[in-house]
């Protein structure tokens, strides 16, 4: 997406169509908070998976609304980037799952055949890459695709917490970091302009508890010590990194169903909120709802 103020520019390489890099991110996805207790509030609207709406914005890969589109979920990806379209779409044939894809703009009003028509709009990685009252738009978008009781998740860095600082800082001073715009938000920030843009019932979740916090940031804190060793070492380095990763990942469809219906039934009875991770997880989530 793009305009005067912000660009942004998110292109995937090859790797995204390995079945094996999908199936990680599969994973990661259905083990976090955010995902877990998104599951809840679906429960609790009494919305069969196979009558689920779902609109991600800013899409990416798709990954997230992908865990819910193997459960039954009709999805609709929209993003400005035709290219990132195009490659999520091989994506969702690869599992076997339809989708509609949308190109446009997320700080223009949704085109109008989407507004009002999703029980959930989801993002990850996007509100946090605007400033000033595209913020606002940005979450305004979310709102406007939402059908009556539909609720959002928006996903951003966490300004509060001490892991995304210490990666950051890090790639700043070794000169790794290579995002040109990314302002983080508070837990208060992000419920004051959802709620300043009509979305009721706001609150922030923590995205992962600080203990996998910790870990995954340290694995992070490694890579980015990695980018600064010369290239031939890095590039030995990420090869055996991912044989590794793709040990135990390259497993069928019905596996990864099978995973995902095991945690559904565990989040739709288990899932508690828990206050230190709500304030200091490196990825905050917002929940409102229309």
């Amino acid at each position: 997406m793009s305009n005067s103020e912000n660009t942004i520019e998110w292109t995937p390489d090859e790797s995204y169509y390995s079945k094996g890099i999908v199936n990680q991110r599969i994973l990661s996805a259905i083990s976090h908070r955010g995902w877990q207790y998104t599951v809840k509030l679906i429960h609790g609207l009494q919305i069969p998976f196979s009558q689920l709406k779902i609109a991600e914005v800013g899409c990416g890969t798709g990954t997230l609304s992908l865990t819910f589109a193997l459960l039954g979920a009709s999805v609709t990806l929209i993003d400005s980037n035709e290219r990132a379209l195009k490659n999520a779409n091989k994506i969702y044939k690869m599992y076997g799952c339809t989708v509609q894809c949308v190109k446009a703009n997320i700080l223009d009003s949704p085109p109008d055949e989407l507004r009002e028509s999703f029980d959930i709009a989801i993002s990850g990685g996007l509100a946090e890459h605007f400033t000033g009252k595209n913020r606002a738009r940005c979450i305004l978008f979310h709102k406007l695709l939402l059908s009556k009781n539909g609720f959002t998740f928006i996903g951003v860095p966490n300004r509060l917490s001490p892991f995304y600082w210490l990666i950051r800082l890090f790639r700043q001073l070794t000169g790794t970091w290579r995002i040109s715009l990314e302002i983080p938000y508070s837990n208060l920030e992000l419920q004051k302009i959802a709620t300043n843009v009509g979305l009721t019932n706001c609150f922030v979740l923590g995205n992962a508890h600080l203990s996998k916090d910790c870990k995954v940031y340290t694995r992070g804190l490694i890579s980015a010590i990695v980018e600064t060793l010369p290239i031939s070492l890095q590039n030995k380095l990420r090869s055996w990194n991912q044989k590794a990763k793709k040990q135990g990942v390259d497993f069928k469809e019905s596996d990864c169903i099978k995973q995902i219906k095991s945690l559904v039934d565990e989040a739709k009875s288990t899932y508690k909120r828990n206050l230190l991770s709500d304030q200091f997880s490196a990825g905050i989530i917002l929940f409102g709802f229309n």
